[in-house]
């Protein structure tokens, strides 16, 4: 019994040494196949390296979600310093001026947003967020820091696929809208609102204006404000234009009972007192 014992033991050690009998040849060659390919392991770990380099989507997607809240709240009649801040709220956490991007112009309008929505809430805080009592000096550069917001925000739909909800439709055209009368000349725009040709016939009054411009219009708005001599009345008409196109006229009118409803009344006017008519847009 002992010496079963033994030769079992001696046959097991060398069971353990020779491995049996087993085939051995393949483990090399499974090693070779579990072992990552130097130059596939290179090429994924610079795939992975530039994914996490590269902010381009990244911006992209923040940017669409921001403006769209800063769109929300504004169309919920939210305080400029609100509309702002929502909009800071989000784009800030990405962090996205120390960030890379595969895109040199998209890297370039990145930085020239961020700063036109810090001058903005910059002026908001010194004029304690009413930027319509502002200085002649911090309503123009609102006005720099808006005109650049609208080329970029257009740049960006019209050029990077930005993803935008269909119920903003009007705020984007509105946004061309503004990038195009910037380009123009607010002035100009507004002088050429005003060479109007008027007709009336006593119950009807008719304003017709060509757009001089070369761009064209979507969801234009129109504004007829009414004074006698320098007292300002108000608004007597306002209108949206789909579309207005170069070289297009339209037609604007109002009547005598509109305008009575913001207290002017042409019978009751004095000799000498004149209606004051001015085109504005929006």
């Amino acid at each position: 019994m002992k010496k079963s014992i033994g030769l079992l033991c001696i046959s097991m050690m060398l069971c353990l040494v020779l491995g049996c009998g087993s085939d051995t040849s393949s483990a090399p060659a499974a090693e070779t196949q579990n072992a990552s390919n130097p130059e596939t392991s290179e090429v994924n770990e610079t795939a992975q390296t530039e994914e996490k380099e590269f902010y381009d989507e990244d911006f992209l997607s923040d940017f669409s979600k921001a403006i769209q809240a800063r769109w929300d709240l504004n169309d919920k009649n939210g305080s400029l310093s609100d509309v702002v801040n929502a909009e800071l709220d989000i784009i800030s956490v990405g962090d996205y001026r120390n960030k890379k991007y595969k895109d040199s112009h998209l890297a370039e309008n990145v930085l020239i947003y961020l700063n036109a929505l810090d001058k903005q809430k910059e002026l908001l805080g010194k004029n304690n967020g009413d930027i319509s009592a502002a200085s002649e000096e911090d309503m123009v550069e609102w006005s720099k820091t808006a005109n650049k917001r609208y080329e970029i925000i257009a740049d960006l739909y019209d050029n990077y696929n930005l993803s935008i909800d269909s119920k903003h439709s009007k705020a984007i055209n509105k946004t061309h809208n503004q990038l195009y009368i910037s380009k123009y000349g607010p002035e100009a725009f507004e002088n050429m609102l005003n060479e109007w040709e008027i007709e009336e016939d006593g119950e009807t009054i008719r304003l017709t204006v060509k757009n001089k411009t070369q761009y064209a219009y979507k969801d234009i708005g129109i504004e007829v404000f009414a004074s006698i001599g320098n007292e300002y009345k108000g608004i007597v008409f306002s209108s949206e234009f789909t579309g207005w196109d170069p070289d297009e006229k339209k037609i604007i009118e109002w009547t005598v009972a509109d305008e009575k409803a913001i207290g002017i009344n042409v019978e009751e006017l004095k000799e000498g007192e004149l209606i004051n008519i001015y085109l504005g847009y929006y």
